[in-house]
Protein backbone atom coordinates (compact mmCIF):
# COMPACT_ATOMS: atom_id res chain seq x y z
CA UNK A 1 0.00 0.00 0.00
CA UNK A 2 1.55 3.47 -1.22
CA UNK A 3 0.08 6.71 0.92
CA UNK A 4 0.53 9.89 -0.15
CA UNK A 5 2.62 12.84 1.60
CA UNK A 6 -0.82 14.60 2.92
CA UNK A 7 -2.32 10.83 4.10
CA UNK A 8 0.93 10.01 6.18
CA UNK A 9 0.92 13.61 7.52
CA UNK A 10 -2.66 13.39 8.54
CA UNK A 11 -2.40 9.83 9.88
CA UNK A 12 0.73 10.86 12.47
CA UNK A 13 -0.82 13.74 13.36
CA UNK A 14 -3.83 12.05 14.20
CA UNK A 15 -1.75 9.27 16.63
CA UNK A 16 -2.09 9.29 20.01
CA UNK A 17 1.85 7.63 20.31
CA UNK A 18 3.62 9.54 17.59
CA UNK A 19 6.89 7.46 17.76
CA UNK A 20 4.98 3.97 16.89
CA UNK A 21 2.88 5.40 14.17
CA UNK A 22 6.05 6.37 12.21
CA UNK A 23 6.91 2.69 12.10
CA UNK A 24 3.48 1.64 11.38
CA UNK A 25 3.21 3.96 8.51
CA UNK A 26 6.82 2.83 6.83
CA UNK A 27 5.68 -0.96 7.55
CA UNK A 28 2.43 0.50 5.52
CA UNK A 29 4.44 2.15 2.99
CA UNK A 30 7.08 -0.67 3.02
CA UNK A 31 9.83 1.76 3.43
CA UNK A 32 12.63 2.83 6.29
CA UNK A 33 11.71 4.99 9.12
CA UNK A 34 13.95 7.50 7.83
CA UNK A 35 12.12 7.89 4.61
CA UNK A 36 8.72 8.32 6.37
CA UNK A 37 10.42 10.84 9.07
CA UNK A 38 11.65 13.06 5.72
CA UNK A 39 8.61 12.90 4.21
CA UNK A 40 7.17 14.64 7.85
CA UNK A 41 9.63 17.06 8.01
CA UNK A 42 8.78 18.08 4.25
CA UNK A 43 5.99 18.80 5.14
CA UNK A 44 6.75 20.59 8.26
CA UNK A 45 6.30 18.42 11.02
CA UNK A 46 8.47 19.34 13.88
CA UNK A 47 9.71 16.51 15.97
CA UNK A 48 10.23 17.11 19.76
CA UNK A 49 13.71 17.79 21.15
CA UNK A 50 15.27 14.97 23.45
CA UNK A 51 13.81 15.20 27.17
CA UNK A 52 15.18 17.20 29.77
CA UNK A 53 17.30 15.48 32.23
CA UNK A 54 15.50 15.93 35.46
CA UNK A 55 18.00 17.81 37.84
CA UNK A 56 18.99 16.66 41.44
CA UNK A 57 17.15 18.80 43.66
CA UNK A 58 19.69 21.07 46.29
CA UNK A 59 19.71 19.22 49.30
CA UNK A 60 20.50 21.13 53.10
CA UNK A 61 23.58 19.62 55.04
CA UNK A 62 24.75 20.15 58.40
CA UNK A 63 28.59 18.29 58.68
CA UNK A 64 29.53 17.87 62.37
CA UNK A 65 33.40 18.47 62.15
CA UNK A 66 34.85 15.96 64.85
CA UNK A 67 38.25 15.66 66.64
CA UNK A 68 40.11 13.01 67.73
CA UNK A 69 39.25 13.62 71.45
CA UNK A 70 35.46 14.49 70.89
CA UNK A 71 32.59 12.17 71.29
CA UNK A 72 31.33 10.31 67.97
CA UNK A 73 28.31 12.21 66.94
CA UNK A 74 25.36 10.61 64.67
CA UNK A 75 25.56 11.70 61.51
CA UNK A 76 23.03 14.47 60.50
CA UNK A 77 20.35 13.57 58.28
CA UNK A 78 20.14 15.45 54.54
CA UNK A 79 16.64 17.18 54.35
CA UNK A 80 15.49 18.51 50.95
CA UNK A 81 15.34 22.26 51.13
CA UNK A 82 11.82 22.27 49.38
CA UNK A 83 10.56 20.15 52.62
CA UNK A 84 12.60 21.78 55.26
CA UNK A 85 10.46 25.26 53.34
CA UNK A 86 7.00 23.27 53.59
CA UNK A 87 8.27 22.04 57.15
CA UNK A 88 8.75 25.50 58.35
CA UNK A 89 5.62 27.05 56.24
CA UNK A 90 3.27 24.37 58.19
CA UNK A 91 4.86 25.57 61.72
CA UNK A 92 4.72 29.41 60.98
CA UNK A 93 0.51 28.31 60.19
CA UNK A 94 0.15 26.00 63.31
CA UNK A 95 1.56 29.22 65.54
CA UNK A 96 -0.21 31.84 64.10
CA UNK A 97 -3.63 29.64 64.63
CA UNK A 98 -2.65 28.59 68.09
CA UNK A 99 -1.89 32.68 68.73
CA UNK A 100 -5.84 32.85 67.61
CA UNK A 101 -6.85 30.12 69.50
CA UNK A 102 -5.58 30.93 72.94
CA UNK A 103 -6.82 34.82 72.68
CA UNK A 104 -9.95 33.12 71.96
CA UNK A 105 -9.78 30.88 75.07
CA UNK A 106 -8.47 33.87 77.28
CA UNK A 107 -11.85 35.73 76.17
CA UNK A 108 -14.09 32.45 76.81
CA UNK A 109 -12.54 32.08 80.23
CA UNK A 110 -13.32 35.93 80.61
CA UNK A 111 -17.07 35.57 79.71
CA UNK A 112 -17.58 32.63 82.11
CA UNK A 113 -15.98 33.61 84.90
CA UNK A 114 -18.13 36.76 84.07
CA UNK A 115 -21.44 34.57 83.82
CA UNK A 116 -20.26 32.58 87.38
CA UNK A 117 -20.18 35.57 88.93
CA UNK A 118 -23.18 37.02 87.81
CA UNK A 119 -24.81 33.57 89.09
CA UNK A 120 -23.56 33.85 92.20
CA UNK A 121 -24.83 36.90 92.80
CA UNK A 122 -28.81 36.76 91.55
CA UNK A 123 -28.36 33.09 94.09
CA UNK A 124 -27.82 35.60 97.09
CA UNK A 125 -30.10 38.11 96.05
Amino acid sequence: MQMTDSEIVRSYKEAKEKKKQIEVLSQLNACDVAKIREILIANGVQFPGPKPKKVKEEKTKVVAVISKDAPTLPAEKVIPEFVEMAVNDRLTYLRSTIAIVEERLTKLRAEESELSRWLMHMKEA
